[in-house]
């Protein structure tokens, strides 16, 4: 009688354990469907974007018609760690002084953006110096100031 007692428990537990796997599994697929969903938003807003800066407008005047907006900026740090995400902070702003840096909490995570630029190609040569200290730097795109990017 114990033992298939014992034996109940065993499958009623296994039950569970999969039941739970599955919860999870459909868990991971909503986040990555939310995540698809929202970069295609992101390249649908950065197209109408794009279409408007193609115009023959001054720089300034595109700029204050349109003060944040699509672009890049250099993704230097990613992670759940926030002392961390502090202390490369102050490395950075002491080793590239001429960039600006945006830190942000996402929960869990943190991250450090530096740089605000048009496109991908302007980004190109402060990536390469951050990728010698910081490999896992990338681009990516972001809301930026218009001002601030037409300084780089």
């Amino acid at each position: 009688m114990r033992f298939i007692l014992f034996i109940c428990l065993i499958l009623l537990l296994s039950s569970c354990s999969s039941r739970k796997k599955v919860a999870k599994a459909e868990e991971q697929k909503a986040k990555i469907e939310d995540t698809a969903a929202e970069m295609e938003e992101i390249s649908s807003e950065k197209a109408e974007t794009e279409t408007t800066s193609e115009t023959t407008e001054p720089e300034d005047v595109f700029c204050a018609k349109n003060e944040k907006m699509w672009g890049y900026r250099i993704q230097v740090y990613f992670s759940k760690e926030r002392k961390k995400w502090q202390s490369t902070e102050k490395e950075i702003a002491a080793n590239f002084p001429n960039l600006d840096i945006q830190m942000e909490y996402s929960p869990p995570h943190y991250r450090i953006l530096v740089g605000q630029y048009l496109d991908k190609t302007a980004a190109q040569p402060d990536l390469i110096k951050l990728k010698r200290d910081y490999t896992e730097s990338m681009v990516i795109p972001w809301k930026i100031w218009c001002k601030e990017a037409l300084k780089n």
